[in-house]
């Protein structure tokens, strides 16, 4: 029986983005994948961002993301990085043979009003949505919608 894909979405800031992949990646892939998350500052989420992500029917507050030190001890197929390469150092992670590294916007740290805040952080769980559609297709032959 071949092993079950295992996926980590990490952040060097917080969890916010990473809880954004893991929860679109188990409503494409159900249990075929194993994913989580980590983050290296904090694992607490924007609220804000929670609210976007109910309107997909998601709910952030539903994961647990893993501590740094715990995910370390772990072997992943893939590793995914959700860093704001402009503003964050991108982590290594030698013994990954499928590292990938999104280049995505921190909307915590975008210092806009209420409703400008809402929509960057729409299109941030937009772009998410898109490349952890791309990658369950990549990883499993017919993700389920």
């Amino acid at each position: 029986m071949k092993p079950k894909p295992r996926v980590l979405f990490f952040s060097t800031g917080n969890s916010t983005r990473g809880r954004m992949a893991e929860a679109f990646m188990r409503k494409f892939a159900g249990d075929e994948i194993a994913v989580a998350c980590a983050a290296v500052q904090s694992t607490d989420y924007d609220p804000i961002a929670n609210g976007i992500m109910k309107e997909e029917g998601l709910d952030l507050a539903a994961s647990s993301p893993k501590s740094v030190s715990d995910a370390l001890k772990e072997h992943f197929s893939h590793v995914v990085t959700v860093c704001d390469a402009s503003r964050e150092k991108y982590p290594i992670w030698p013994f990954c043979r499928n590292l990938i590294r999104w280049d995505l916007i921190d909307p915590e740290r975008i210092p806009v009003p209420g409703p400008e805040k809402n929509e960057i952080y729409r299109n941030v769980r937009n772009q998410i949505r898109r490349n952890v559609w791309l990658l369950t297709g990549q990883i499993l032959p017919h993700p389920a919608l």
